[in-house]
Formats: C-alpha cells, structure tokens, sequence
C-alpha cells in the first residue's frame, strides 16, 4: 500500500513540477482552479495505468477512442464526474459496459474525505460488485492523488502570499510572545488599519496560515473552498462607514458587534462569511491609534475579550511604535489590494437567498 502511494505522490509532484516549472502563480484563485483541473485531467490515466494494482487478474483494452479493463470476461470504463453545480464531491466509477447475455452488475458506494484546501473535498466511489477490487488500496491511491495536489497548492498558496502581498509580521510579534500558549488568542487577533476612505487587514503569514488551516477544517460547515475564503478575506478593502471600526472611532473606546448584522452584510457578503469564518459572528474592534487620515484598530472574536483588551491596553505604546515603522509600507499595502466590484443588486438578491440564510444559519450554530 504505502509502496504505491509513495509511488503516485512521486509522479503527482514531478508532474505538477514540469508543468509548471516556468510559471510563476499570482493570484491564489487562478492557481487553485488550475491544480483542480490538473487532477481531473491526471486521475482517470492514473488509476488505468495502475489498474493492476488494484484488480485481480485484469488488463487493459486499448480502441480508437478509450481504455477498457477486462476481468473475468467482463468489460469495465472508468468513468472521472466533476459537480455539475458548487458541490465538492466529485464522482469516480467503475462502469461496466454490458453485454447482451449479462445482467446488470449491482454497485457499491463509498465516500471517501479528501483533506485540502482544494475545491472537492469528498470523493464518492462506485464500484460493481462484479469487480473484484482491492478496495482500501484503491481508496488510499485516490486520496493520495488529491491530498498531494492540494499539499502542491498549499506550498504555492503560500508563495503567493510572499510574492504578491505586502506583510507586516513585525507589528504582530508582541501578540505572538504574550499568546505563545495560546495559538487560538494569537492567531485570532488582526489589526486592521483605516487609510482613506477604506479599511485593510495588515496581513501577518503565521496568521494568514492558521486561517487558511481553519477554512479548511471547516470547509464543509462553510460550503466553500478555503482558498475562496482566504481571497475574500485578505483582499478587504472595505468603506470605512460601513466598518465596525467606524463605530469604534465614534465611541472612542471598543465595541462589540455582530457581522450578520454589520452595515456591510447585504453589499458584501462573501467578505461577511469569510470573517465569520475567522471570527465567529461576534466580532470586538478596539481603537489603537490615529493619526489623520490613518487610523489602527485591532479585530478579534468577543470570547477572547478578557485576554486581548487588557493586552491591547498594556501593549498600546510597543504595538504604536511598530505601527509607526510600517506606515512608510501602508499606503503601498493600500494599493496592493484589488478593489472590489460588486453589483449591489445582484448581491442583495444573493444576501436574500442562499448566501444571506447560509450566513445567519452559520450565526445560530
């Protein structure tokens, strides 16, 4: 088993490699799509390549227009089905082509869970029960297929980050050494940085990373792949009106809100489930820092309130000194960022309907 899995995750990552050795990927959606194309376009010759690892006394027939794999005088096609709608299960049979003088052969149906922060996260097997299979072979060969993909487009993922975004590590080292004990305190807190008319996310890679595992433990809960998730939330250029942080700055001291029912849920509700997803729906935005135009808050769900106030509190003047050192980098940060076009009724439409009732069941869980 292991001797073939080592095998498949060999030609995955050597494939992947050649093809896209003299690319250079910038946007983390264009490359998710295309490693989820790769693996429709490899599973199919893969798993007939090694067919004989998988079924007892069978081989391939080759005609003009496909592979078949013969066994016990019976015909079988691998069949590969991608989700006809956004469903992330996608379907792989083994069909068998029937003769006239053979009943139809009864199947069996197996879901297997795919880990990744690809789109399919469920893979549903069927199998005759006229085949003679090894089906926990079978099962580990076609998880391997996908996980390495996905581990590919995770290490990808986070190049792109490198390459395409501008960091701010420094200003979150203070977090990280107060909250070392506690990752869930310290990878939750974000500080957010009002320049214009706009507010941004400064993006810090431990916590980029962290949010990204936590979409994709979460993906089925969310309907949504963690690398959709992940562009949404990071590339927030929200209106500063619309922004908890707005209200912060009116109060002049923290507040706690709800983003189900924040001033920008209806325009921009793919933004909404991607910070729901990051900071549950009760959201608390503490006031830091202005200076003009430019303003610093920090972001974190309300349950860790009474660990990070009192350290934003503590900690106000070291993370103000921090702040003053990237400002030079803000306003390139600023730029960085695509803007985001909606069509405000399209959106409102989708807020009424799916998205809209799938965020506020998301809130009551």
């Amino acid at each position: 088993m292991y001797k073939l899995e080592n095998i498949l995750r060999s030609i995955i990552i050597q494939g992947l490699e050649n093809k896209y050795a003299n690319k250079k990927f910038r946007d983390i959606v264009k490359a998710a799509e295309e490693i989820d194309d790769y693996i429709i376009d490899q599973i199919e010759s893969i798993l007939y390549t090694y067919t004989a690892n998988f079924i007892k006394n069978s081989s391939l027939k080759a005609s003009y227009e496909s592979q078949f794999i013969s066994c016990k005088s019976r015909l079988f096609k691998l069949k590969v089905s991608e989700p006809v709608t956004s469903d992330s299960t996608i379907l792989i049979g083994y069909l068998e082509v029937i003769k006239s003088d053979l009943a139809p052969a009864r199947s069996i149906n197996l879901q297997l869970d795919v880990d990744g922060i690809g789109r399919y996260n469920k893979i549903e097997l069927i199998l005759p029960k006229s085949l003679v299979i090894d089906i926990k072979l079978l099962e580990h060969a076609v998880k391997c297929i996908f996980e390495s993909c996905y581990r590919w487009l995770l290490i990808k993922t986070r190049d792109i980050l490198r390459s395409q975004y501008i960091l701010s590590n420094e200003i979150y080292k203070p977090v990280k050494i107060a909250f070392s004990n506690f990752p869930d305190v310290m990878h939750s807190l974000w500080f957010v940085v009002k320049i214009k008319d706009d507010v941004i996310f400064l993006l810090d890679e431990d916590n980029v990373n962290y949010t990204l595992d936590l979409f994709n433990k979460n993906k089925e809960k969310m309907h949504k792949s963690p690398y959709l998730l992940l562009k949404d939330f990071i590339d927030m250029k929200l209106p500063f009106g619309k922004s908890f942080a707005a209200q912060a700055f009116k109060a002049k001291k923290p507040i706690h809100g709800k983003i189900d029912y924040g001033n920008y849920f209806d325009d921009m509700t793919e933004l909404a489930l991607s910070q729901i997803g990051v900071f549950t729906n009760e959201i608390t935005v503490h006031p830091i820092f202005t200076d003009g135009r430019i303003h610093l808050y920090g972001s974190y769900p309300t349950k860790h309130n009474e660990l990070i106030e009192p350290f934003l509190e503590s900690n106000e003047e070291i993370i103000i000194q921090e702040f003053k050192i990237l400002k030079s980098r803000i306003r390139r940060m600023f730029k960085n960022i695509r803007a985001q076009h909606f069509d405000l009724y399209t959106l409102a439409e989708i807020a009424g309907g799916f998205f809209g009732a799938l965020i506020r069941a998301l809130t009551k869980e």
